[in-house]
């Protein structure tokens, strides 16, 4: 936490050790510190004169940090400000649709100190800026901190100082008036959710867009939306339901696309006509990253929804101009991941790597000339790695094979971990260490020592420990896999190597199978990691899952189990309502997709 001129906190989160720390987690740090930084004038040299108000202070804090963040690191400014702020708002718009998370920004509902403040805050401080602009936003809030320093003051407060200079700058509303921040402000203070705009088009050309909340009853929401084409833009105003104005009304085509650059907070739902009309102007109108990862973003969300079918959204992704920028594979990676753990069993699988390799290989190639010394290209530059090498892409696999060979050679012997022997830096030794094990499985020894030095050393960071165990339940060797799970049982490995071989174990079967065998016998906390990566596994598993859980149910065995503690873990991941599902011995599955994955017209140049 911060305090006046001094910062506490976890030394994980403030320290880091450089022969191992990974991108994200060096991010992390340095975020956290320009985070409690930020308090000492958000926080400290004003505070908030009631939780209610606790965006001014944590909010503040989760936007400008990563103004701080790369003004300390400017030649890092591609991941430390724009990729960050980028992924808080699409943070920011989950947690916002989301029934456990989702409450007024300005509330002292528990928990106080929840995401909404910090994630929808930080969002809200973007529209802001983009609707005021930065440098207008910025006289704004040194007005507001003259008149309030070293005192208490309110979101009112705030609104109050940001009007005045709107006024200065000649900063207008929806009306033409000038901006009245409190009045702008009130329904996305206040109002639960955010929007969605539907656009939808006429066979005569004809197009009207149309109100919804994504959760909850509609606000009186006065929502800035800039529309670009990729030459320019305009701010322009939707109120109302149907937006109140003609810009809201127009003819196909569009040549411009709403809500560039994430600019606003919102979602923008297509119908088929607009989206065809959409995609034929896409690689003009939306040359961006942030506005290409704005509609993936969007896209999924709505496929995920059903409202989407699936084969809509991929057609943007063949859309899209696939480039180095973590803003687009931020969602890519996202989806892929569904795409592989709902069809890693399916008859059809070589499909799906066929179409993930061609979306993937051309930037997988180019990375490589590109500057490691950037963040933003390290990071994408391993994520890709582990993506290739999980779908079976000859050249990653060789790669990793051939540092893996290396680290087995100049590790041999080492006494003091691997930071100085393994010759690859951290972001790509989980890849390295899984791959490269599974074709290398006499280094098994090796891999599982190297893991019990840092189980022991370790005292102060993980080091690469949990790298190692992630690699261990990479091997295809069963015999091993069963005994890393009879000695998680026992207490003698951590339980995450579970949900490790879940994600890795290339059956399908290995976990259900122990689990079955061993049903009445083990009665451990360890059941609920079974559980877990049980839920990773295929559709075909969960009738003999649940006819497990019936017999249990029967004979009265599940009542000795503690199924509390293990109901309550999985409320708070995505298996809880499968999980659910068993508890009640009912019929279930992975309905994802909807059964529209039958037809594979949608993979139309791999057919």
């Amino acid at each position: 936490m911060e305090n006046w001129g001094l910062i506490l906190g976890h030394y994980e989160l403030l320290m880091v050790d450089r022969d191992y720390v990974n991108i994200a987690r060096l991010s992390r740090v340095g975020n956290t510190v320009a985070h409690e930084t930020v308090h000492m004038w958000f926080g400290d040299l004003i505070t908030m004169d009631w939780w209610s108000d606790v965006f001014i202070k944590e909010g503040f804090a989760k936007y400008w940090s990563a103004n701080a963040h790369a003004y300390a690191i400017p030649e890092q400014t591609a991941y430390a400000m724009d990729y960050t702020r980028f992924q808080v708002y699409l943070d920011a718009l989950d947690f916002d649709c989301s029934p456990d998370h989702c409450k007024p920004m300005l509330s002292d509902t528990p928990p106080i100190l929840g995401k909404i403040p910090y994630f929808k805050g930080s969002a809200i401080l973007n529209l802001l800026s983009n609707v005021m602009s930065p440098e207008t936003l910025q006289n704004g809030l040194r007005r507001y901190i003259r008149k309030n320093v070293n005192g208490v003051s309110n979101a009112e407060d705030l609104w109050a100082s940001l009007t005045e200079v709107c006024a200065e700058d000649g900063v207008k509303d929806w009306e033409g008036k000038d901006l009245d921040v409190s009045v702008l402000m009130k329904e996305w203070s206040y109002g639960t959710s955010f929007p969605i705009l539907k656009a939808s088009a006429t066979r005569d050309g004809k197009v009207t867009y149309q109100l919804e909340a994504c959760l909850g009853n509609i606000s009186d929401w006065k929502i800035p939306v800039f529309r670009g084409d990729g030459t320019s833009e305009k701010l322009l105003w939707f109120t109302g339901r149907n937006g109140s104005s003609p810009e809201w009304s127009p003819n196909l085509p569009l040549f411009a696309i709403d809500n560039v650059r994430a600019s606003s907070f919102l979602r923008i739902q297509y119908d088929d006509l607009c989206w065809d009309d959409l995609l034929k102007n896409l690689k003009t109108a939306a040359k961006d990253h942030e506005t290409q990862g704005q509609l993936l973003s969007d896209a999924l969300f709505f496929a995920r929804k059903g409202v989407y079918k699936w084969p809509k959204f991929l057609d943007l992704v063949r859309a899209i101009n696939w480039e180095a920028s973590l803003t687009q594979w931020r969602v890519a990676f996202s989806f892929m991941d569904t795409f592989y753990h709902n069809f890693r069993y399916h008859s059809e699988f070589d499909r799906i790597k066929m179409f993930m390799m061609a979306l993937t290989q051309k930037v997988y190639r180019h990375i490589e000339l590109l500057d490691q010394s950037k963040w933003e290209i390290q990071a994408l530059r391993a994520q890709l790695q582990d993506h290739m090498c999980r779908i079976e892409h000859r050249s990653c696999l060789d790669q990793v094979n051939l540092e893996f060979q290396k680290f087995a050679t100049q590790c041999a012997n080492s006494r003091h971990g691997t930071a100085k022997c393994v010759g690859v830096a951290p972001d790509y030794r989980q890849s390295v260490y899984c791959y490269g094990l599974r074709q290398n499985p006499k280094s098994i020894e090796l891999v599982e020592s190297m893991r019990k030095y840092f189980a022991e050393k370790a005292i102060y960071f993980n080091r690469d420990g949990e790298k190692l165990l992630h690699a261990m339940s990479c091997i295809n060797d069963t015999s091993k896999l069963n005994g890393y799970i009879n000695l998680v049982i026992s207490g003698e490995l951590p339980e995450t190597i579970i949900q490790y071989i879940g994600d890795n174990e290339v059956t399908g079967q290995l976990l259900f199978e122990h689990l079955n065998k061993n049903l009445k016998q083990r009665y451990s906390v360890a059941l609920y990691w079974l559980f877990f990566a049980l839920l990773l596994y295929p559709t075909g598993m969960f009738s003999s899952l649940l006819f497990s859980f019936k017999t249990l149910v029967d004979d009265g065995t599940l009542r000795r189990m503690r199924l509390s503690k293990t109901y309550h873990c999985f409320r708070t991941n995505k298996g809880y309502s499968l999980f659910e599902q068993m508890l009640l011995s009912l019929p279930g599955g992975c309905t994802v997709f909807s059964g529209e994955f039958d037809s594979w017209k949608f993979f139309p140049f791999y057919s």
